[in-house]
Formats: structure tokens, sequence, C-alpha cells
């Protein structure tokens, strides 16, 4: 009401009702006049979304983005086969596709749903580098095989990918150009609001694009910016700055980890489940250099678990995993109705039950 003012944002109030839909309905449907709601003031400035600011120190706090300032959007295939679960199905598909006709190899391999096209030609800076610089038109029998590399495919979900552009929709050539044995990379949603669970993810591998959840895309952190793992993927300063505040040296991956500890724990998402309605972790830097050095020492024990020993080892060193061979007392029904819907650990018997399904102890 009253005159326009487009120098001044404009004041926002916000409402929420809570309760089942019946029950929601049930309260707009008593409702006599606005002052019926319990309204909250919502952020001020021009670009901030329409949700209400919340009390504490939550907002005080940096953003992920703020700590890490360099994100990239994960590698994506566009399509499925170039990605499996191990490498010999891919050698199959790929002898498959160069051993095709012309006619053929079209229908095998279709434009992907974003458009790329199966001819498309090769930049001689394109990552991942192609086998070699023939478009898939021109591949042959004889043609070399792609690379074939681990990927984090998704959260806790490693695969394998012939790593050629040509196969990939969108590579994201500069998560290939920094990748090596030293980094690791946090992957989370920026855009949209987090749920239950982990507010971010680890990986030692280069993420998928759905890597943290499977969908909606996602922000792809590296810890470092340089395949060397000389630049830090750090805010400039800060380090110093923590360094001085806790009277010793913190480095690029004790704050990494700290932040994976932080964020990690599904606790995290519980205590701000309203304040993460507003996409966009924020990260809570202790001023206790005691509780930032626990948490820095629990979150890389949580990278060296998660990353499967591939990274955060004593030393730097890749810890070795044992790769046993699982044995069943009883296999998993192969049937529709003997899907399974649930599962179950015993530590005091060390059996798995996937359904029907029993580990051997």
């Amino acid at each position: 009401y009253g005159e326009a003012k487009p120098d001044e944002p404009a004041r926002v109030r916000y409402a929420k009702l809570t309760g089942t839909r019946a029950e929601k309905l049930a309260a707009l449907d008593d409702l006599q006049d606005f002052d019926g709601l319990a309204w909250r003031d919502c952020f001020t400035g021009w670009q901030n979304p329409f949700l209400p600011e919340g009390e504490g120190d939550y907002y005080a706090w940096p953003l992920l983005t703020d700590v890490f300032p360099w994100q990239q959007s994960g590698s994506m295939a566009g399509r499925k086969w170039p990605l499996s679960t191990n490498q010999e199905t891919l050698h199959k598909r790929w002898h498959v596709l160069a051993s095709s006709d012309s006619a053929d190899r079209k229908r095998l391999f279709k434009n992907s749903p974003t458009g790329k096209k199966h001819d498309s030609p090769v930049s001689a800076t394109t990552f991942p580098t192609p086998a070699s610089n023939a478009s898939i038109e021109e591949v042959n029998s004889n043609a070399p095989l792609p690379p074939i590399v681990r990927c984090a495919y998704r959260s806790f979900d490693r695969q394998w990918v012939l790593a050629d552009s040509r196969l990939l929709d969108r590579a994201s050539p500069f998560l290939w150009q920094v990748d090596s044995p030293k980094q690791v990379y946090l992957t989370t949603l920026l855009r949209h609001p987090l749920g239950e669970g982990q507010a971010v993810t680890i990986a030692s591998e280069i993420p998928d694009r759905d890597h943290f959840r499977g969908s909606f895309g996602g922000a792809v952190f590296p810890l470092w910016r340089d395949a060397a793992a000389t630049e830090p993927n750090v805010t400039g300063g800060l380090l110093e700055l923590l360094s001085g505040s806790y009277g010793g040296a913190v480095s690029a991956e004790d704050l990494f980890a700290y932040a994976y500890a932080v964020l990690g724990s599904p606790a995290y998402t519980e205590s701000f489940s309203e304040e993460l309605a507003i996409p966009g972790p924020r990260v809570p830097i202790t001023k206790s250099a005691e509780l930032f050095r626990r948490g820095a020492e629990l979150g890389r024990a949580l990278i060296q678990l998660h990353t499967y020993g591939e990274r955060f080892g004593p030393d730097g060193k890749k810890v070795p995993v044992p790769r046993g061979r699982a044995e069943y007392a009883k296999a998993i029904p192969d049937t529709p109705e003997g899907y399974p819907e649930d599962y179950a650990y015993d530590p005091d018997e060390e059996v798995l039950r996937v359904g029907d399904g029993r580990s051997r102890a």
C-alpha cells in the first residue's frame, strides 16, 4: 500500500503451517484474518530468498562457498553405457560399438538427452583426452580402447567409466585437469534445500554430476586447485587467520577434514533443518583450538574410511583395504516378490541381512 519505493527492498513476512494435509487445510479454514497466523520477518537484502531470517549464530557462520570458493559441476556421461560396476563389461561394450557398421552405430550411440551428437568433433584441449582424434563415426574395430578409470558415481558408490570425452556429455574438464592421487572432493547441493542425512559427502575420484543424492545436480568442491596439490581451494588469508587464532599451523587438509566432520554428520541437518531450507550449508568454525583439532582428527578418519582408504592415510599414504570375498549362508531370492525391502546388521553375530538373504558369520 502507499507509494512505490523502488530504491528500498520490500518488507516480506513469512508464515508456516505444519502438520498433515488435513490439519493444514483445517487451519486455513479456521482463519479469520491475517493476524491469525504467526508471521516472521524475512531477509531484507535485494537478492535474499523469501524465507524468514532465523535467530541465533547460524547466519553469522560463513557459507561453505565462502570457505572453499571454487566449485564445479560434476562429470556427466549423459548416457548409461560408458559406466559400469566392472571393467570387463566396458571392454565388451566398446568392442560392440567399434565393430558395428555405420547404420547400426547411430542406433547404438544415440544422441544424449542434452543433445550431444555421436559425431561431435574432439578438441585437443578436451578432457578426458580421447584415445584417438577420430570421431565416433570413424572409429573401427582396430581403434584403441579408451582409458577405463574409477569414478564416483553416487555417494559411496564407485564405478568405472570409459574416460573419453567423445562418450561423455559434460566431462567437466577442469575437474579432470586438477585430478590426482592427492585430490579429494566434497559434494553437496547449493541450489536446493538439504533433507535428512549428511550435508556433504566425499569422494577420491571425480564425482558424477548427481553424485550427492542422485538428482538435482550438485556442486563439487576440490581440496586443491591444481593436480600437484600445491594450491589449496581455501579463501585467501583464512588459513593464516586460523593458524594465528589457534596458536599453531592449520593446513588446508585440516580445514577440509574439520568441515567434513561437522557437515558430514546427520546431527548437523537435524539441528539446522529450518535454516537449511535456504540452500547452501554454513560452516561453524570454532574459536577453540582443541575443538578444532579434535574435529580435524575425526574428519581425517572419516575421509579415510569413506574413500576406502584412498585418502588421508598416515603420512598421506593410501591405506590398503582388505579385498576378501563375502560369503552368504542364504542367497537373496531372484524373484520379483523376493526383492529385498530392508537390511540390517547384527554386530554381535557379525551377520549382514539383506531382505531374506543372510551372510555367513
